[in-house]
């Protein structure tokens, strides 16, 4: 009886370790609450320093156990990114030049002002990353399905402002929206978005939709009054064939995601990401 009870045991005991998790990789930020913001107590280990979880450095050796990709950055380096203003030394972080190189701490990151940042706008579950925030918009509509209208061509109308954050656009003005779609394909399409004298450029945008309603999930860059812009734009709406011209109806939420360069850039574009944008509600009928 005792060899069966010291057997069952010695088994228990060696199964515990085998589910043990391992220690030997550092931690994502999702997991980790690295570089997530200090609206809560950071985690043990972590400190608030420039308004995100984090921890102090002077080599970037000793950043490779918080994160794989974090390196010691000096804290005026990133001040676009965070909120600086009386800190000094290093602090760990991971530097981007587009978004895809934040995937490793999570689907929340984006990049910011040149640094990975949780992006304000992530919500769970979201159907596309980032475009969470702008699903809750009245009038919006975040299709997941895989059978969009093909919505290739050019289409011209209108767009009323419902919601407006900025100087650039009031509520209640009406203003040109012009779409030009040149490929789609694989769930994905490029092409042009002009709002008034906003001019987007797009490539490999993601489309998702059903029969006639459609979802436009859309990130790119635009010159605003010499500021150029990173920016989001989510279109929904429903594309009817049956009549001539074709029409789409629907809305549009817009926002500038806060990686800015130039020097036309305002502070207030700067500092205002999510709600620097507008809303519209929209109009437009292809051409043959």
């Amino acid at each position: 009886m005792r060899t069966s009870a010291t057997l069952l045991l010695l088994v228990a005991a060696l199964l515990g370790l085998s589910c043990a998790p391992p220690t030997s990789e550092p931690q994502s930020g999702s997991e980790s609450h690295f570089l997530e913001t200090c609206d809560e107590p950071c985690a043990t280990g972590l400190s608030c320093v420039c308004g995100v979880c984090t921890v102090a450095c002077d080599s970037d050796t000793s950043c490779s156990t918080v994160a794989t990709a974090a390196s010691c950055v000096a804290s005026p380096d990133r001040a676009a990114a965070s909120t600086c203003e009386a800190a000094s030394g290093g602090f760990c972080d991971v530097p981007c030049a587009a978004s895809s190189d934040c995937s490793a701490l999570g689907p929340s990151f984006f990049c910011l002002g040149g640094f990975c940042r949780v992006d304000p706008q992530y919500r769970p579950g979201e159907p596309i990353a980032g475009f969470g925030g702008l699903c809750e918009q009245p009038g919006l509509s975040c299709s997941a399905a895989s059978n969009p209208p093909n919505l290739v061509g050019n289409y011209s109308g209108q767009g009323t402002v419902v919601l407006s954050s900025n100087a650039i656009w009031a509520v209640g003005d009406s203003d040109t929206v012009s779409v030009q779609i040149t490929q789609q394909g694989n769930d994905l399409l490029a092409g042009t978005i002009d709002v008034q004298s906003l001019s987007l450029t797009v490539d490999d945008a993601a489309v998702r939709g059903d029969a006639g309603a459609f979802s436009l999930y859309a990130t790119g860059s635009t010159d605003v009054s010499g500021c150029t812009a990173e920016t989001r734009v989510l279109i929904s709406g429903t594309l009817d064939a049956s009549v001539s011209p074709a029409t789409v109806t629907g809305a549009l939420a817009l926002r500038f995601t806060g990686n800015f360069a130039d020097q036309g850039c305002s502070a207030e574009q700067l500092t205002s990401y999510p709600t620097t944008g507008a809303n519209f509600r929209h109009t437009e009928t292809r051409s043959p």
